[in-house]
């Protein structure tokens, strides 16, 4: 009985919790020049990392921010960047002919172009030094002393 009268108390509390829709009908976007490059480039990292889970390249920030302040940081030039980030970058393996292992990845992007190579399988990996480093602000303090840890030729 009491467990009934529990959740009878519980469901009458939860039935009524509708939160209220709350409209500004006369509380317009404010235009570009009033807000600061900091809050917009806040935004745009924001919606990167909500969407699709990494912080925008340099490149990228600067383009999606041109956008958004050619269109005056309007609904429409947001909702553009997030479909454009929801609908993602069609991307491209190329394997190896011979063995299919994969090589690289690439997406089809002509304004900026990464390649994510598999070195496994290439002979000349120890000639491929990395030029760039991605979401280095968020790595761990360690990971600047690898060197420093025990390493071992096999498992």
């Amino acid at each position: 009985m009491h467990r009934f009268l529990l959740f009878l108390v519980l469901g009458l509390c939860f039935s009524g919790c509708q939160p209220d829709d709350i409209r500004f009908d006369d509380n317009p976007v404010p235009h570009y020049e009033g807000v600061p490059t900091v809050i917009v480039d806040a935004y745009l990292t924001r919606a990167y990392i909500d969407l699709i889970g990494r912080e925008p390249l340099p490149g990228e920030m600067e383009q999606d921010r041109a956008a958004l302040r050619a269109g005056d940081l309007d609904l429409a030039a947001r909702l553009a960047l997030v479909d454009r980030l929801m609908g993602g970058d069609e991307n491209h393996q190329v394997f190896c002919p011979d063995c299919a292992s994969p090589i690289y990845s690439t997406s089809s992007r002509d304004d900026w172009k990464s390649y994510n190579v598999r070195v496994g399988p290439l002979r000349q990996r120890a000639e491929l030094r990395p030029k760039l480093q991605l979401w280095h602000r968020s790595s761990q303090a360690w990971t600047g002393a690898l060197g420093e840890v025990e390493q071992m030729d096999k498992q």
